[in-house]
Protein backbone atom coordinates (compact mmCIF):
# COMPACT_ATOMS: atom_id res chain seq x y z
CA UNK A 1 0.00 0.00 0.00
CA UNK A 2 1.43 3.05 -0.96
CA UNK A 3 -0.17 6.62 0.15
CA UNK A 4 0.12 8.83 -3.72
CA UNK A 5 -2.30 10.10 -6.22
CA UNK A 6 -1.23 7.82 -8.89
CA UNK A 7 -3.02 4.83 -9.42
CA UNK A 8 -1.13 1.75 -8.59
CA UNK A 9 -0.51 1.01 -12.25
CA UNK A 10 1.96 3.79 -12.78
CA UNK A 11 3.67 2.99 -9.72
CA UNK A 12 6.63 1.57 -10.89
CA UNK A 13 8.64 -1.38 -8.38
CA UNK A 14 11.64 -3.59 -8.80
CA UNK A 15 9.33 -6.44 -7.33
CA UNK A 16 6.95 -8.92 -8.45
CA UNK A 17 3.96 -7.55 -5.59
CA UNK A 18 0.75 -6.41 -5.76
CA UNK A 19 0.93 -2.47 -5.65
CA UNK A 20 -1.95 -0.72 -3.88
CA UNK A 21 -2.26 3.13 -3.97
CA UNK A 22 -4.72 4.98 -2.04
CA UNK A 23 -4.04 9.12 -1.15
CA UNK A 24 -4.32 9.08 2.47
CA UNK A 25 -3.47 12.14 3.07
CA UNK A 26 -6.42 13.59 0.84
CA UNK A 27 -8.60 11.57 2.93
CA UNK A 28 -7.06 12.22 5.81
CA UNK A 29 -7.74 16.40 5.43
CA UNK A 30 -11.18 15.69 4.63
CA UNK A 31 -11.43 13.93 7.95
CA UNK A 32 -10.36 17.00 9.67
CA UNK A 33 -7.10 15.00 10.85
CA UNK A 34 -4.25 18.31 10.95
CA UNK A 35 -2.43 19.01 14.17
CA UNK A 36 -0.87 22.09 14.17
CA UNK A 37 -0.73 22.08 10.31
CA UNK A 38 1.06 18.71 10.32
CA UNK A 39 -1.78 15.92 8.36
CA UNK A 40 -1.88 12.94 10.33
CA UNK A 41 -2.87 10.12 8.00
CA UNK A 42 -1.46 7.12 9.56
CA UNK A 43 -4.98 6.11 10.73
CA UNK A 44 -6.44 6.30 7.00
CA UNK A 45 -3.79 4.30 5.78
CA UNK A 46 -5.56 1.47 7.88
CA UNK A 47 -8.35 1.35 5.71
CA UNK A 48 -6.27 1.40 2.47
CA UNK A 49 -4.76 -1.70 3.86
CA UNK A 50 -7.75 -2.91 4.67
CA UNK A 51 -9.01 -2.69 1.06
CA UNK A 52 -5.59 -3.80 -0.47
CA UNK A 53 -5.24 -7.20 1.29
CA UNK A 54 -8.44 -8.69 3.14
CA UNK A 55 -6.70 -9.64 6.05
CA UNK A 56 -8.81 -7.08 8.41
CA UNK A 57 -12.32 -5.50 7.92
CA UNK A 58 -13.21 -2.10 7.74
CA UNK A 59 -15.84 -2.69 10.70
CA UNK A 60 -12.85 -4.17 13.17
CA UNK A 61 -10.62 -1.02 12.26
CA UNK A 62 -13.47 1.11 12.93
CA UNK A 63 -13.81 -0.47 15.97
CA UNK A 64 -10.39 -0.18 17.37
CA UNK A 65 -10.57 3.46 15.99
CA UNK A 66 -13.59 3.77 18.29
CA UNK A 67 -11.56 2.41 21.44
CA UNK A 68 -8.62 4.56 21.21
CA UNK A 69 -10.05 7.51 20.25
CA UNK A 70 -13.21 9.16 21.85
CA UNK A 71 -15.72 11.29 20.74
CA UNK A 72 -15.10 13.35 18.04
CA UNK A 73 -12.06 12.35 17.30
CA UNK A 74 -12.75 9.10 17.15
CA UNK A 75 -15.55 10.07 14.32
CA UNK A 76 -12.60 11.78 12.49
CA UNK A 77 -10.20 8.50 12.47
CA UNK A 78 -12.85 6.05 11.22
CA UNK A 79 -13.92 8.54 8.48
CA UNK A 80 -10.57 9.02 7.70
CA UNK A 81 -9.96 5.40 6.94
CA UNK A 82 -13.30 5.07 5.50
CA UNK A 83 -12.53 7.75 2.67
CA UNK A 84 -9.14 5.79 2.64
CA UNK A 85 -10.73 1.87 2.28
CA UNK A 86 -13.47 3.23 -0.22
CA UNK A 87 -10.54 5.17 -2.61
CA UNK A 88 -7.43 2.64 -2.66
CA UNK A 89 -7.17 0.93 -5.99
CA UNK A 90 -5.29 -2.40 -6.52
CA UNK A 91 -3.07 -3.06 -9.59
CA UNK A 92 -4.05 -5.73 -11.57
CA UNK A 93 -0.80 -7.00 -12.10
CA UNK A 94 0.25 -10.65 -10.68
CA UNK A 95 2.71 -11.08 -7.46
CA UNK A 96 2.72 -11.18 -3.59
CA UNK A 97 -0.23 -9.75 -2.03
CA UNK A 98 2.18 -8.44 0.45
CA UNK A 99 5.46 -8.36 0.77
Amino acid sequence: IINSTKPPDEIALNTPVRVAATDATHYAMQAGLIISGAVLFNTSILGGFARATGLISLESIEKALRSHFKGEAGEKNVLGARLAYEGTTVSAGAGKACA
